[in-house]
């Protein structure tokens, strides 16, 4: 039998003159199996610390996709990312990217960030959902609004350029959330 244990997970340690048993290998093996499940329960749903609040997917063939923003208590995040995936394969598209409350940005073209994507745009409600509105999207800059988080309705990003200009069906856009 172990006459010393870890510190963390009280795992068996062995004196040179100790009995190594059966059974504190199988007491070890339960408790690192627990701990490892521990681990994968955690993380399930969440990528590292974020969670996902909400998620939405194109369905058809359109030139945007609109992501509720509506119902999410920003008082409950420090930060609120996204990530729109998708690239532009010529140059006389671009990618997109507003909310209902932007009324000015970095680029104080009507209202719209854009690039030829991907987009990653992060929300910074710090726990507050009557604070003003500020991002950062990527690549680009900062976008604001004298608006608080809880007015948020709605994100919309698509494609713009041609005629053609589409999105591809089944393209996942997640909301992920930082409490």
């Amino acid at each position: 039998m172990a006459s010393n244990h870890t510190p963390h997970y009280p795992l068996s340690q062995w004196q040179a003159t100790d009995e190594v048993v059966r059974t504190d290998f199988n007491a070890d093996n339960a408790k690192i199996d627990a701990a490892l499940h521990g681990l994968r329960t955690d993380v399930d749903g969440k990528l590292g610390a974020f969670e996902v609040i909400r998620t939405a997917t194109t369905e058809g063939s359109h030139n945007m996709i609109s992501i509720p923003l509506d119902g999410i208590d920003w008082d409950r995040y420090a930060v609120v990312g996204l990530l729109f995936g998708y690239r532009v394969s010529s140059d006389a598209e671009s990618v997109w990217a507003t909310v209902n409350i932007l009324d000015c940005s970095s680029e104080e073209v009507s209202g719209r960030m854009t690039s030829r994507g991907p987009v990653a745009v992060i929300f910074f409600p710090l726990h507050d959902g009557s604070r003003k509105f500020q991002a950062l999207y990527f690549p680009g800059g900062a976008a604001w609004s004298d608006s608080p988080f809880n007015e948020l309705t709605y994100f919309q990003v698509g494609v713009s350029g041609t005629a053609n200009s589409h999105l591809p069906e089944g393209l996942t856009t997640t909301v992920w959330g930082l409490r």
